[in-house]
């Protein structure tokens, strides 16, 4: 960091606190401490497309201020992050503006014209999933299969009302917990399987415009993966969201104009996901509408605050 004139903190979300005890308290610590270095060696300190929240413990959310409080700029991407950030004192240093996943253009695949016929084709309930580790759960485990169990049961229900097929998307491949999406896609796609639900099982390495591209093909997407659900906006397709993790997705399908459709991991309501999937799945036409008319609102104003930062 010596090098440089400008160090920025990534997009995404990773400044949170969401248990108290000093486990969360290390944890923040520890992802902090890299913006005291870069202050301290003369860098400019810009935080870009981040949300930022829960903060539990009054440790946690002092040392979050006093840290964020040396940066030039805060952009964060919803407006309950940039609340949070105005309620520890530093909204003179806050720039709202949209994911930046939200400047993607869906791309059809160049070397998989199989999978793109195959979706371009069929009706399609596009789904991903999580590796998530239910740290709060008394057997994470258990947690792990009652969610899957879950959004297998999510499947049959809306097949049988809608005749959609199921298409199983690894929209993150890097393993967590010595397991990636894929291994709970193959669980997943085995619960279909026995029950006699059609599905489709992507194995293929996408890159994100194409993912979006595959996405668009599907008449509804049910995504827990966040940038899922962002890339499928970007292809115009409605979204159904699971929650797992602070205030990131709530609060940019609340953008969306979809806050009534997200649902949590830890209680996974199986009638009210459902209903949702097929309410949009039967309105597809004007949600897309909307959500198209928003994302280009978002591109607009992605390109309007870059132009204003970074500079």
């Amino acid at each position: 960091m010596k090098q440089c004139d400008i160090v920025f903190l990534k997009g995404g979300q990773y400044i949170y606190n969401d248990q108290g005890g000093i486990r969360g308290f290390l944890y923040l610590w520890r992802i902090l401490h890299p913006i005291y270095v870069a202050h301290r060696l003369g860098c400019d300190v810009v935080m870009l497309g981040q949300s930022v929240g829960p903060l539990v413990d009054p440790r946690g959310r002092g040392m979050t201020a006093h840290a964020l409080g040396l940066c030039k700029r805060l952009v964060v991407r919803e407006k309950k992050s940039a609340g949070l950030l105005d309620e520890l004192g530093l909204k003179h240093l806050v720039q709202l503006a949209p994911d930046l996943a939200f400047l993607i253009e869906p791309l059809r695949p160049n070397g998989f014209d199989e999978l793109a016929r195959q979706l371009e084709k069929g009706n399609w309930l596009g789904v991903t999933v999580v590796n998530w580790s239910f740290p709060d759960a008394t057997d994470p485990l258990s947690k792990r299969d009652e969610y899957l169990e879950a959004l297998a049961e999510v499947s049959r229900r809306v097949h049988a009302e809608t005749g959609l097929g199921i298409a199983l998307f690894p929209q993150v491949t890097v393993q967590h917990h010595g397991e990636s999406d894929m291994d709970l896609l193959q669980l997943f796609a085995q619960k279909l399987a026995v029950s006699g639900v059609p599905f489709l099982l992507v194995t293929d390495d996408l890159a994100p415009e194409e993912l979006s591209y595959l996405y668009g093909c599907c008449r509804v997407l049910l995504g827990t993966r966040l940038h899922s659900c962002i890339l499928a906006a970007c292809a115009g397709t409605p979204v159904v969201a699971i929650r797992y993790q602070g205030f990131k997705t709530e609060g940019i399908m609340a953008e969306l104009g979809l806050d009534n459709r997200v649902f949590d991991i830890s209680s996974m309501d199986v009638v009210g996901i459902t209903e949702a999937v097929c309410a949009s799945y039967e309105s597809r036409d004007a949600v897309s509408e909307q959500i198209r008319s928003n994302v280009a609102a978002f591109r607009a104003s992605l390109m309007a605050v870059l132009n204003e930062v970074l500079p």
